[in-house]
């Protein structure tokens, strides 16, 4: 199967976050790059990789290295701030399988961010996005883990980049609410049916919450991200940020 090369100029867009390469470098980055989208988007393995491409192994290692170096989070954050300073934000979770071989073998010291839940070995991805489908920040969290403490970490460290959340009545918490009102941002969550004096919120507002549910519709249609086959979070974390970006970042 032909793998699409993404083109110069989007490649040129992410260059300059990526180490400098060395003397021996026998596959030039925009190839790897390319196999690495195409890999995600279809759900291959590394091994599938045709060898006129180049060394399958040496690909993935090269990967592996710009992943743990955090290139791919950097150019994310890059991305995300273009968005504009003043819109709603948006904020829900999706769980996705992971496939038995990401819990397998060892992965160094770091946390696989891979939990037992109801459906059985899952990862939660936590997104926030704007209202116009602009992805600000995303968390990898076991996918027992509820939404509201890593919510609430995303909120912290993204507040000044919205002026209202619209999120479902998992984030309704005393926390995020008096974090958000005391910084005059806008609150649409519906309130836990068990709060003793509940609060209002736009229902009608609260109905374009749909939007964040159709970009993980969307996120999912990528195979490699619907089902986590890699080991260590970092990778998968980097598979995630590459999909927000091809998908919602405008990269031409």
């Amino acid at each position: 199967m032909e793998i699409p090369f993404i083109s110069k100029r989007q490649f040129n867009r992410f260059r300059k976050f990526l180490p400098v390469p060395g003397n021996a470098e026998k596959i030039n980055a925009r190839t790897v790059l390319s196999c690495v989208v195409w890999l995600i988007r279809n759900g291959r393995s590394w091994k599938e990789i045709h060898k006129k491409y180049g060394n399958s192994d040496t690909i993935r290692k090269r990967f592996t290295r710009w992943s743990a170096g955090g290139a791919f989070r950097k150019f994310f954050f890059y991305m995300a701030a273009k968005a504009p300073k003043k819109s709603r934000a948006m904020m829900d979770s999706t769980t996705v399988k992971a496939h038995r071989t990401a819990a397998s073998m060892a992965c160094g010291q770091k946390p696989r961010e891979i939990g037992r839940s109801a459906g059985g070995l899952t990862t939660k991805i936590h997104l926030l996005a704007t209202i116009e489908k602009i992805p600000l920040d995303f968390s990898l969290t076991p996918g027992q883990a509820g939404d509201a403490p890593t919510g609430e970490k995303l909120i912290r460290k993204n507040s000044t980049s919205f002026k209202c959340l619209l999120a479902d009545k998992a984030y309704d918490t005393d926390k995020i609410r008096k974090y958000l009102e005391e910084r005059n941002k806008g609150v649409c969550i519906p309130p836990k049916s068990n709060r003793k004096s509940p609060y209002t919120y736009d229902r009608e507002l609260y109905k374009k919450r749909s939007i964040i549910e159709n970009m993980f519709g969307r996120l999912k249609d990528w195979r490699g991200i619907a089902m986590r086959f890699c080991r260590c979070a970092h990778t998968f974390d980097s598979f995630v940020c590459i999909a927000l970006i091809s998908i919602f970042s405008d990269v031409r």
